[in-house]
C-alpha cells in the first residue's frame, strides 16, 4: 500500500511538473508573440513616418487621370477617395500629386471603424458628398472595391490596373475599363442603362 501511495505520489508530482512545464512554454511563446507584434508596430509607424515624409517620390498618377477628373469636376460630378490607405497618408498623396484639389472628400482607412470591404466605407463617402447609393458610382481596381461596391448597391466600374490579390476577370464589375479617360463615358452608359457585366 506504501508503495502504491508513493506510486500516486510520484505520478501526481510528475503530472504537475508536466502542468508547469506547459504553462511555463506558453509564456515564454506569449512573450515573443506580443514582441512580435510590438516590432510590427513600430516598423508599422517607421514606414508610415517615412512614407508620409516623401509620398509621392515613387508615385505617378496613371496616364490621363488629371484630365479626366477635371472633366468630370467641369461637368458637376461630386468626387470623393474612399481608400483603406490612413487618412493623413492619403491626404499627403493626393497634395504631393496635385490631386487634392478635385475631391470634395477623402474617407481614409482609419476615418471610420470600419474600412472596405465593409459598404459602410464606401458609404460614408457617398454622405461626404450629400449623395445616396443611387447617385453613387465606385471606380475601383480590386476585389474590395468590388464588394464594398455591390454591397452597399452602388454600381462599380473596374479598372483592369492598379493593386488587386485576385483576377479580375471573376470580379462581378458592372463596366471595366482599360483607361481613365474612357471613365466619362464608362458613367454616361451606367447613366443610361446601357451597363452591362462586361
Amino acid at each position: 500500500m506504501a508503495r502504491d501511495r508513493r506510486a500516486g505520489t510520484a505520478a501526481r508530482a510528475g503530472a504537475d511538473n508536466d502542468r508547469r512545464r506547459h504553462l511555463g512554454a506558453r509564456r515564454p511563446r506569449a512573450r515573443r508573440e506580443q514582441a512580435a507584434a510590438d516590432d510590427a508596430g513600430e516598423a508599422l509607424a517607421r514606414f508610415l513616418a517615412l512614407y508620409e515624409a516623401a509620398p509621392v517620390t515613387f508615385s505617378r498618377p496613371y496616364p490621363g487621370v488629371k484630365q479626366t477628373l477635371a472633366a468630370l469636376r467641369a461637368d458637376g460630378r461630386g468626387l470623393a477617395v474612399c481608400t483603406n490607405k490612413p487618412q493623413r497618408l492619403t491626404m499627403a498623396v493626393l497634395r504631393g500629386l496635385d490631386l487634392d484639389s478635385f475631391f470634395a472628400a477623402v474617407v481614409g482607412g482609419d476615418a471610420l471603424a470600419v474600412k472596405k470591404p465593409d459598404p459602410a466605407h464606401l458609404l460614408a463617402a457617398s454622405r461626404a458628398l450629400g449623395a445616396t447609393a443611387d447617385d453613387s458610382v465606385m471606380i475601383g481596381d480590386n476585389e474590395h472595391d468590388v464588394a464594398a461596391a455591390k454591397a452597399a448597391g452602388i454600381p462599380v466600374i473596374l479598372v483592369r490596373y492598379g493593386y488587386h490579390r485576385v483576377p479580375l476577370d471573376g470580379l462581378p464589375a458592372d463596366i471595366r475599363i482599360d483607361a481613365f479617360s474612357e471613365l466619362p463615358d464608362a458613367i454616361a452608359r451606367l447613366e443610361g442603362g446601357a451597363a452591362t457585366l462586361a
